[in-house]
C-alpha cells in the first residue's frame, strides 16, 4: 500500500486486485490504473474472480507483501492471497518481496510463493544475518533500506 502511494504520481501502469490500493490511487494517483475483476473478498481486502483464467497481461515486475517470510517461502495465511499469488507468478519477468525485518519471525501457515521464484527482496536495517544469508544461498538479492537516511543500500555478499 505505502509503495503504491510512492507510484501513484508516476505514469506507469499498475495492475492491482487491492481495493485499499486502487482507492487510494483512484484519489491521488495519475499513473494507469487496472483493476482485476472478481468479488469483493473483505477480510483479505482483495478482488478475486473464482475462474481459472490467465490475466490478460505481462509485467516486467511484481511487488508483493508477505504476511511472513522462512526457508520456505513467501507466507499468506488467508487462501485467496495464496491463489491470487499463484495466478501471478509467473505473469511477470521479476518478483521483489516488499517486507519489514519483523515478517521473519511471523509463520503463517500456507507457502503463496517459494523464495527460488524471489529475484529481490527490500526489508529494513532489522533483519538478522541469518535471514541474509538465507535468502542469498536461495538466491534472492537483498536490498537493506535505511528509513532515517531516506536511502538503501545493498546487503553485503556473504
Amino acid at each position: 500500500y505505502l509503495f503504491a502511494q510512492r507510484l501513484a504520481k508516476r505514469s506507469i501502469k499498475i495492475f492491482t486486485n487491492s481495493m485499499p490500493v486502487a482507492a487510494n490511487l483512484f484519489e491521488h494517483g495519475i499513473c494507469h490504473l487496472v483493476v482485476s475483476g472478481g468479488e469483493l473478498h473483505r477480510e483479505p481486502g482483495v478482488l478475486f474472480s473464482p475462474g481459472d483464467e490467465e490475466p490478460p497481461f505481462y509485467a516486467s515486475r511484481f511487488f508483493i507483501g508477505a504476511q511472513g517470510i522462512s526457508g520456505a517461502g513467501i507466507l499468506e495465511s488467508h487462501p485467496l492471497l495464496v491463489k491470487s499469488v499463484e495466478r501471478l507468478k509467473d505473469r511477470a519477468d521479476e518478483i521483489v518481496v516488499l517486507a519489514d525485518s519483523s515478517k521473519f519471525s511471523i509463520k503463517a501457515r500456507h507457502i503463496a510463493l517459494p523464495l527460488s521464484r524471489i529475484s529481490t527482496l527490500i526489508t529494513d536495517s532489522g533483519i538478522a544475518n541469518d535471514d541474509i544469508d538465507m535468502l542469498k544461498s536461495a538466491g534472492v538479492h537483498v536490498i537493506v533500506a535505511h528509513a532515517a537516511q531516506s536511502s538503501a543500500k545493498e546487503a553485503p555478499n556473504k
